[in-house]
């Protein structure tokens, strides 16, 4: 039987966000309550984030592939920005 509907996580990385995805991952009763359906946590890469950042995507990136949770980064390669995005000078 296919699981219905999608629960979407808007990540940026800060504290509220993370503290968010870890709540869903260890406390089942918050998760029964907020997540119907297939989790998706989806971030975009703005261009302008600190190294300690993409630091903690990786990590993020580990942490929902271990618990069977997706995770999409979009990033510019993905064709998913538009030229006005620019890079950390």
């Amino acid at each position: 039987m296919l699981e219905q509907g999608l629960t979407v996580l808007s990540y940026g990385a800060g504290q509220d966000s993370t503290a968010i995805l870890y709540k869903l991952i260890h406390d089942p009763a918050f998760r029964a309550k907020y997540v119907e359906g297939h989790l998706l946590v989806l971030m975009s890469d703005t261009g302008n984030e600190h190294p300690e950042t993409y630091d903690l995507i990786k990590e993020v990136d580990a942490l929902t592939l271990k618990e069977k949770i997706s995770f999409v980064f979009l990033t510019k390669d993905k064709g998913f920005h538009g030229r006005h995005m620019q890079k950390r000078q």
